[in-house]
C-alpha cells in the first residue's frame, strides 16, 4: 500500500506541475480529477463495507507421521454495483494446550458484476506436530480499493467466524500392569454408578437370573414375588478404580518446551486407552484453567476418554499456585484410590499426600539415567525421555 501511495503523489505532483507550466483547461481537468479520484475511492470502499460478509470452514486434516496438515478456507461474499477491490486478512492459529500463535496474511480480490452476488473461496493451510485445541480466528479483517490507497477495517462483529477444532494426542503401545495387593486403607463410601463390582454392601442393579451366575447373588424374596429368579449385582468401590493426575500446574516460571507438553499428554492417552484395553475404568482429573478447579472425569469407554483429553487440551498449563495434587485432596483426608498415577513435567514435593497404603506412581519427563522403582514416602518413579518416551515407558506398573 506504501509504494501506490508514493506512485500517487507523483502522479498527482507530475500533473499539477504540467498544469503550472503549460496553464491549459485540460491539463487543470485531468489534475482536478486525478485529486479527487482517491476520495471518490475513499466514499465507495465506505458504502461497500456492509456488503461483505466472511465465513470460515476447517476442511481437512491430514496426518503424516507426526506432521498434522490443516487444511481452512475463507467464503468472502460480496455484493455492490462499484467496482470490487482486495480483501486482506490477518489469521491467528493459536494452540491453547502449549500456548503458541502463528499467523497467516492473505489478500483475495473480490470483483463482482453489478448488483450480483459473488463468493471468492481462499483455501490455506498450515502444519504442526503439536496436538491440543486449536482456534482459528480472522483477527483483523479489512476491505482495500483495487489501486491500493485506502484500507478499512470492516467491523469485527461482521467477522466473528473463528474456528476451534482439537487434534488429539499421539498413541504408543503400552503394557499397564496393576499390583492386585494393594488396597487404600479406607471404607469406600462412593461407589461407581455406572459399573457392577463385588462388594455385597453395596447393590448395582437388580436383573434376571443369567446361566453361570453365583448362586449367592440370587435375591430371594424379589424372586418369590415376582415369580422370576432375579439376582443382586454388587456395586464397585471407587478404592477399586485407578486415578490419574494430569499435573498441568507449574509451582515456578519455568518454562517447558512445547515438545514436553505434547509428549507428556501422549503418556497420558497411551496409558488411558491401554487401562480401557483391560476393561480397567479409571478417573482423571487437571486443573480447569477457566474456572481454576480441578475438573474429574470416570472415564469407563474410549469415546469418554476422548472427550476428556480433548477438554484437557484446551487447558494451557498454569504458572503458580498449588499443584493438581494439593488441589484434589483440599476437603478430603485421605485419598480413596488404591491406585494413584501422577504424570508431571517435573517433581513436585508434595505428592505424598496422596499416599494412603495405597499405591502412588509418579510418571515424569527426566533426562538422564532411567529411574524406576520406590523412592520413599509411599512413591514409585518412573522417569522418562521426550527422544524414548515409547522404550521408557513400554511396560509400566501401577
Amino acid at each position: 500500500m506504501a509504494k501506490n501511495r508514493v506512485f500517487y503523489l507523483i502522479l498527482l505532483l507530475t500533473v499539477w506541475v504540467t498544469y503550472v507550466f503549460g496553464n491549459e483547461f485540460g491539463t487543470l481537468s485531468i489534475a482536478i480529477l486525478v485529486t479527487l479520484f482517491p476520495l471518490f475511492l475513499l466514499l465507495t470502499l465506505r458504502l461497500r463495507l456492509k456488503r461483505v460478509s466472511l465465513e470460515l470452514s476447517v476442511d481437512e486434516i491430514v496426518a503424516e507421521g507426526k506432521r498434522r496438515t490443516v487444511y481452512f478456507s475463507y467464503q468472502i461474499r460480496y455484493r455492490g454495483k462499484f467496482p470490487g477491490g482486495c480483501v486482506w486478512i490477518v489469521t491467528h492459529m493459536v494452540n491453547n494446550y502449549i500456548s503458541e500463535t502463528m499467523t497467516d496474511s492473505i489478500k483475495a480480490a473480490v470483483r463482482p458484476l453489478a448488483g450480483r452476488e459473488k463468493t471468492v473461496t481462499v483455501s490455506r493451510s498450515f502444519d504442526t506436530e503439536a496436538c491440543g485445541e486449536i482456534t482459528i480466528t480472522p483477527e483483523t479483517f479489512c476491505l482495500m480499493d483495487s489501486f491500493g490507497l485506502w484500507k478499512l477495517k470492516i467491523p469485527y462483529e461482521r467477522a466473528s467466524v473463528k474456528q476451534s477444532f482439537v487434534i488429539m494426542p499421539n498413541l504408543f503401545p503400552m503394557e499397564v500392569s496393576i499390583e492386585e495387593d494393594v488396597t487404600a486403607m479406607i471404607d469406600s463410601e462412593r461407589y461407581s454408578a455406572n459399573l457392577a463390582g463385588n462388594d455385597p454392601g453395596e447393590t448395582f442393579a437388580i436383573r434376571e437370573y443369567i446361566a453361570g451366575d453365583s448362586l449367592r447373588t440370587i435375591h430371594w424374596k424379589l424372586s418369590q414375588k415376582t415369580d422370576k429368579l432375579l439376582v443382586r449385582e454388587f456395586g464397585l468401590p471407587v478404592v477399586n478404580q485407578i486415578l490419574i493426575l494430569f499435573e498441568n500446574v507449574i509451582l515456578d516460571e519455568k518454562k517447558i518446551p512445547p515438545e514436553k507438553k505434547v509428549v507428556l499428554v501422549d503418556v497420558l492417552n497411551s496409558l488411558g486407552n491401554a487401562l480401557l484395553e483391560e476393561q480397567k475404568i479409571f478417573t482423571l482429573c487437571f486443573l480447569n484453567h477457566g474456572i481454576e478447579e480441578i475438573s474429574e472425569f470416570e472415564i469407563q469407554d474410549k469415546e469418554q476418554f476422548h472427550e476428556a483429553v480433548s477438554h484437557l487440551l484446551g487447558q494451557p498449563f498454569t504458572h503458580g499456585g498449588e499443584t493438581v495434587a494439593s488441589r484434589y485432596m483440599q476437603g478430603r483426608e485421605v485419598c480413596a484410590y488404591a491406585h494413584v498415577a501422577v504424570l508431571a513435567a517435573e517433581t513436585f514435593p508434595d505428592y505424598d499426600l496422596l499416599y494412603n497404603g495405597n499405591h502412588v506412581t509418579l510418571i515424569v519427563e527426566e533426562s538422564g539415567h532411567r529411574t524406576k522403582g520406590y523412592v520413599g514416602d509411599g512413591l514409585y518413579k518412573i522417569n522418562y525421555t521426550t527422544e524414548n518416551v515409547r522404550e521408557d515407558l513400554g511396560q509400566i506398573s501401577l
